[in-house]
Order: structure tokens, then sequence, then C-alpha cells
């Protein structure tokens, strides 16, 4: 059984009405450094700002401890919600999740409508009608693991990470010499990508109950768990933008995935390094997570202001030519934050109503959007009996 979505223009997606919820986290864990995973906040790192006089993102590269990278599975996420017995949802109908799922992956689709040169390769399994989501592949061939430059890129991100927190709360560092010694320790130490700090968090889409987990790089001070938003926050780096142009190509393709990524768990700020071609840090800035639609907004509507002679000149050099004269070329809009979540609502509930006649935990669909074969579709395909992933010891 196969069958196709038709991805909504944009322009209908903005008049759809959609509620996010206030993510609410229920539990967190941690990833050690054998990749084990562990029921408590072990490995929870705390935001102290790098140093500035080592802004060298690839020293260390040599000595990277890195994890092998594979589609993540279902597993811990299931592990921690029943260690933890977060599983009144099986027998109180009222509170039982429509979706389990990693944050990622709903990042992915949120994003769709505007980021349509992608690729992703989702498997999803129906059992006791709720849609279980994990990933089949991130990318159709993995060509960067013998590129040394991509390596460094993706080293650089981890490198930021490393000079930029600490184990204890930033409060507590002027209270010991000892403690002072951590700061001077980060900027040498090895630097691994296998410890994770992830929290598990319950919210609703519309009419959508949604459990995701979600790998989280720091906090900002030490916090109660009772507190209702955490001060966690969200380390990026990216390239350092010299002008409109490039301002824009942030925005358009970057910003909308950082923005995605912290608005779903309810990650409040996003500290962003801005390196050079040499992978030096140059500065680093914060922005508010619920701003940013605001922001994009803002600076599209500046950027029209600014270039409009510009853009007048060309499109009269357009005309000139004829045929080929598109105003859209001119025209970009920005990204709208209720566009994507529209379309995560529209598409999650569909997909919903496809197979939820089939409540078998051997069955399971993948779930495929490929730009190379259809842009306008999303390809949904039965993998037939005996291809469930969910373990045993959840369905038992």
């Amino acid at each position: 059984m196969e069958f196709n979505f038709r991805i909504p223009i944009i322009n209908k997606l903005k008049h759809i009405r959609v509620n996010y919820s206030q993510p609410t986290e229920i539990s967190n864990f941690s990833i050690d450094i054998n990749r084990e995973l562990q029921m408590d906040n072990r490995v929870m790192k705390y935001y102290y700002p790098m140093n500035m006089k080592y802004n060298d993102l690839t020293e260390g590269f040599e000595t990277f401890d890195r994890k092998i990278e594979k589609p993540e599975p279902l597993d811990n996420l299931l592990k921690v919600l029943k260690e933890k017995n977060h599983l009144t949802f099986k027998n109180e109908n009222e509170k039982k999740p429509h979706v389990i799922t990693w944050r990622g992956l709903i990042v992915k689709i949120m994003c769709l409508p505007y980021l349509r040169n992608s690729f992703f390769e989702l498997v999803v399994c129906n059992y006791n009608n709720i849609l279980y989501i994990q990933e089949s592949r991130e990318k159709k061939e993995n060509i960067t693991n013998n590129d040394i430059t991509q390596q460094k890129f993706c080293y650089s991100g981890f490198k930021f990470e490393a000079l930029s927190t600490i184990p204890i709360p930033p409060e507590e560092i002027d209270k010991s010499e000892n403690n002072k010694v951590l700061l001077e320790e980060r900027v040498h130490d090895i630097v691994n990508n296998k410890e994770e700090y992830g929290i598990i968090v319950q919210s609703k889409l519309n009419n959508i109950r949604l459990i995701m987990g979600a790998e989280v790089d720091c906090a900002e001070r030490k916090f109660s768990p009772n507190e209702t938003q955490k001060p966690y926050v969200e380390l990026k780096t990216t390239k350092i933008i010299s002008n409109s142009q490039e301002e824009n190509n942030f925005e358009r393709y970057k910003l909308i995935k950082f923005w995605a990524q912290s608005f779903l768990v309810g990650i409040p700020k996003i500290i962003i390094a801005y390196r050079n071609k040499d992978l030096e840090v140059e500065k680093v800035s914060s922005l508010s997570t619920l701003k940013i639609p605001h922001i994009v907004n803002q600076h599209h509507i500046e950027r029209q202001q600014k270039n409009k002679l510009n853009q007048t000149r060309e499109i009269a050099k357009d005309l000139k030519k004829g045929s080929n004269f598109n105003i859209k070329k001119y025209n970009h809009e920005p990204w709208n934050a209720n566009v994507c979540l529209a379309f995560a609502e529209i598409f999650l509930n569909w997909l919903k109503h496809e197979i939820v006649n089939v409540s078998d935990p051997n069955i399971s669909y993948t779930v495929t959007f490929d730009s190379e074969v259809n842009k306008n579709f999303i390809h949904v395909k039965c993998n037939g009996s005996n291809s469930g992933f969910l373990p045993n010891w959840w369905i038992n």
C-alpha cells in the first residue's frame, strides 16, 4: 500500500489558526561517555561565555572523540518513559499522546514548506493509536565522512560548546580557585559528542498531543525542577554575516531551523557564534527564541526598503530581456511561524487518519520526502508485516 500527501501552498497555510501549548518537561536523562543511558542529569552543562582569546574552533580536531553517526531509534526515549513511570496514557485515553518521537523529526516536517530542497526518510508505526516516529535515513548518501573540511565544520560546533560550557552552575565559579581551573581546562580538553543531556516534553499542537525527546546543550543557571520554563540554552555556530544577501540566506535557511528546534521544546534562548573562514569566532550574540519570527519579518522589511532602488534597476533589465522577468525573484517573503506549525498539524493529522485502522506494532510505514524526485509530495509506503521497530519490552 502506497499513498501521497500533497504539500499545501503557503498562502493556504497562512490563514489556518494554530495553537501550540507551552511545552512541559516531564523527564530528563543523560547519555554518558560510553553511550550508556542514565536516568538522571549527570552530564548536564551550564553556559559560561567563552574566552575570546581562545577562539580557534579547529583546535583539538585531531583528538575529537566522535560517536558513530546513525539514525537514533526511539529505544532510549521509551526506556525513560517506562523507567520513570510516564505510562499513565496507556490506560487514560484523555491523556494518551497521538505522537511519540524525537524533536528533530518534527523540525524536519515543520520547516518543509520553506526548505523544499531537502530529503528525509522516516519510519512510522501505529500502536494503541499512538504514532511512533523515528528516523530511517538522514541523507541519501553520507559523503561527509571522508571530507576533512566538512568534518572540521562539524567539529567547530562541538568545540564551541566545549569552550562555552562548564559542569557546575556559573554562580559557583568564583567560590573557589579549583572551580576557576575549569575555565582553563575546557580550552584544551578533548572534545566529544558522545555525552548528551536530554529532556522529554509534552505539548499540544491544536488537537494533537505530542511527546518529544530532545538533546539540550546547556542551562544558563541552576534551576528548580518545578520551574515552568527551564533556563535552557541552545548553542549554534554560523559563518560571519557580511552583507544583506548573507543575512537573508542565514535567516531563510538556518534561522528557521534554529527557531523550530528551540521553540518546540521550550528552550528560551539561542546563543550564536559567528565564525570566519578560518573557523575562528569573531563574535557571539544571543537571541530570544520567541522573538525570532518578528526579527526575521522586520529584517525583511528593512532589506526591501534598502534594496528597492536596486530591485527597480534589475527589474528594468529583465523587462528589456523579455522572457526572463519574474517578480518572485525580487520578492522572497520571509518564513512564517504559523505556516510551519499549520503544516505540521495538517500532515500529522493526515498521517494519523491514513493509518488509524492499522494499530499493529509489527507493521511500519516509510515516510519519504525527496526533492530530487518530487517537491510537491510526501510519499508513504507500507512495509508489510514484521517491519515494526518498537522493542518487545515496550509492546509487552
